[in-house]
């Protein structure tokens, strides 16, 4: 039996074709070891999310249209879909520097667990920085129905967000 290929990056994943392999361990997302490195199994189909473009984390495309679909840990670090805790600082601001706006990464990974329910992690970064967001976030839970996913969803870990974050369901 052959080892599960590895993929650097999400561009590096993005680039094999469905051909290639039934399942792939991305090392990470920009770089390898700024996520967790994740296991992905192929999908015969194109990726459900943003019109077959996946979300980048539980989702990432491949060169002919087909998707690499994410064996999710749990809890799942805001780092698979690309986050980065740069914001060294206190009280809601960030010295040093200008960090990253991890809004859109952010919101993929809430959007990921009101769909399929399970719990985010925001890890402590290496730098012990936060991870910052210039956007609002929205976390949808779906009232009225205790039989889905989104009802079971917990934010857990030793890391920080900033602005300080307010999560509001029905």
């Amino acid at each position: 039996p052959g080892s599960t290929p590895g993929a650097a990056t999400n561009v590096a994943m993005s680039a094999l074709a469905s051909t290639s392999a039934a399942s792939v361990v991305r090392l990470g997302v920009s770089a390898p070891g700024d996520s967790p490195s994740v296991l992905y199994t192929l999908s015969n189909a194109a990726c459900s999310l943003n019109a077959g473009a996946g979300d980048g984390g539980s989702q990432v495309p491949t060169s002919d249209g087909k998707c690499w679909i994410a064996d999710m840990p749990s809890p799942a670090p805001i780092t698979i879909w690309g986050a980065k805790g740069d914001c060294i600082g206190t009280f809601g601001t960030c010295n040093g520097g200008t960090p990253t706006d991890n809004s859109v990464s952010i919101q993929k990974a809430l959007n990921f667990v009101a769909t399929n329910g399970g719990c985010l992690q925001v890890p402590l970064d290496t730098n012990r920085g936060a991870f910052y967001y210039a956007s609002p976030l929205t976390l949808t839970l779906v009232s009225g129905q205790p039989t889905t996913p989104a009802q079971n969803v917990c934010i857990v870990g030793p890391g920080r967000l900033k602005p300080s974050t307010t999560l509001v369901g029905d």
